[in-house]
């Protein structure tokens, strides 16, 4: 055995007793801070330009305090999903690439027609793909490939029922699993103003095809909303300090909306991240959605925040999906299960590599210390 458990018991007993006095202390806070919630309902809108300025959450049109039912739906809705997995390139492996893998289904709720799945491999090994100067594409460059292949396949599979969806009126609801902001960038976003602009350019397509858009976000740890109440409270001074040194620690957002019933949504917040200056009618909004007991963040674009309409098509279309999946929307369920690469099949790649190279009188070897690695 190579990691001593040993040696780890007595740092997992004092992060289980840090976790635990984390948790007494956002406990006892956590009760003020949504009495701030509702005092600070209207007032709130005093401070949009000073949160877009420190980065915390800008409160929309609506009353930070806002809670929202859901507008049940009967009538039947396509809901459409894709999700992602990649191989990272390895230098020490028998060939340099990297795959990106990407699932989706179709399925039109309510109809008892069977779901259409799709998963759809990528491999790229030239020059010009695995590179970016001299920067081999792994880490945040290939998520943000990753996530890009993701939208363009959402995109496609859109269109797919769009005519059929216009000719019914039937809704399209197209979910991505996670963010619809390209985070990963945020630092680097002059740089990469041609995969923003082609992130968006998706976006816009899948609004012209008449589809209704939304990132599902699980177990959110933001703390965008209590940054706001912080702000509103104790004013700049704060956020001088780094988060964890903040009064009310790392609170999150979704603690904070605990108190929503079951179905509800929250206020819709806007984000504040920089990048959102590249995404015109499509900045990203947000709100908070009590889904089976937890807390989800629901990211969509500002085309559909400016309509009750849409917005409530969404709230209700994303609960749809989750009645039977305990708090998960059954697509993007499916849509992952289709982009998972197993370890079974990443070795059958790595065969089909091995006998396509021999076969053209190439030597597969891997380094001499990935060699030693799996002597291990």
């Amino acid at each position: 055995m190579t990691l001593s458990l040993a040696h780890l018991i007595p740092q997992v007993e004092k992060m289980a007793e840090e976790l635990a006095e984390e948790r007494i202390h956002h406990h006892k806070v956590l009760g003020k801070v949504q009495e701030l919630l509702s005092l600070y309902s209207i007032s709130a809108f005093d401070f949009k330009a000073k949160a877009k300025e420190l980065g915390v959450a800008i409160p929309s049109h609506e009353p930070i305090d806002h809670r929202e039912p859901p507008k049940p739906i009967t009538s039947p809705f396509f809901a459409i999903a894709a999700d992602g997995s990649q191989i990272q390139p390895d230098r020490h492996g028998i060939a340099l690439y990297y795959l990106i893998n990407v699932g989706s289904i179709v399925l039109k709720e309510g109809s008892g027609e069977t779901p259409i799945p799709k998963s759809t491999p990528y491999l790229y090994y030239k020059d010009e793909d695995l590179y970016e100067g001299n920067r081999l594409v792994q880490g945040n460059l290939l998520d943000v490939r990753r996530e890009l292949a993701e939208l363009q396949e959402l995109t496609a599979r859109v269109k797919e029922v769009a005519e059929r969806a216009q000719e019914g009126k039937i809704p399209i609801l197209a979910l991505a699993d996670g963010t619809l902001l390209l985070w990963v960038l945020e630092e680097e976003k002059d740089r990469h103003l041609d995969k923003i602009k082609a992130y968006v350019g998706e976006m816009e397509e899948i609004r012209k095809a008449g589809a209704l858009l939304a990132g599902f976000i699980s177990r959110p740890r933001y703390t965008e909303v209590v940054d706001l109440l912080r702000l509103i409270y104790f004013g700049e001074e704060p956020f001088s300090y780094p988060p964890h040194r903040r009064p009310w620690g790392r609170l999150t957002d979704a603690a904070l909306f605990s108190f929503l019933p079951i179905g509800w949504r929250s206020a819709l917040f806007e984000c504040s991240s920089p990048l959102n200056d590249y995404y015109g009618e499509s900045r990203i909004f947000f709100f908070y959605l009590n889904i089976a007991g937890e807390i989800a963040r629901i990211e969509i674009p500002g085309w559909i925040a400016q309509s009750q309409e849409l917005v409530d098509l969404v709230h209700g279309a994303i609960l749809k999906q989750s009645e039977n999946t305990r708090g998960y929307p059954y697509v993007l369920e499916r849509a992952h299960e289709l982009a998972v690469i197993k370890a079974s099949e990443r070795r059958s790649l790595e065969e089909m590599i091995e006998r396509a190279m021999f076969r053209r009188g190439l030597s597969p070897l891997v380094s001499p210390k990935e060699r030693w690695k799996r002597l291990i």
